[in-house]
């Protein structure tokens, strides 16, 4: 009996083993798939900001250049009128 009752701990031993190293590598194949989610996650929000911001940079210097150029405008409309 003490001979079988070894054997079973033996073998319910390697199983608690075999069962902790396959948790254990499952644990850390979705920890790095998930690092690898989020990396790709965070390079794609990087970009876009990245072409939001120079979108809007071109815009905010589109929209200088439109008021330079309506002040020009109000200055050379506002010279005419005193010289009518």
């Amino acid at each position: 009996i003490k001979q079988a009752l070894l054997t079973k701990r033996k073998k319910f031993e390697m199983d608690t083993k075999a069962s902790i190293k396959t948790t254990s590598e499952t644990i850390e194949h979705i920890w790095k798939t998930q690092q690898e989610q989020r990396q790709n996650l965070h390079l794609k929000y990087s970009q876009q900001f990245l072409t939001l911001f120079r979108e809007w940079n071109i815009d905010m210097r589109k929209a200088q250049e439109q008021e330079e150029k309506l002040a020009v405008g109000i200055s050379l409309g506002f010279n005419i009128d005193l010289f009518i």
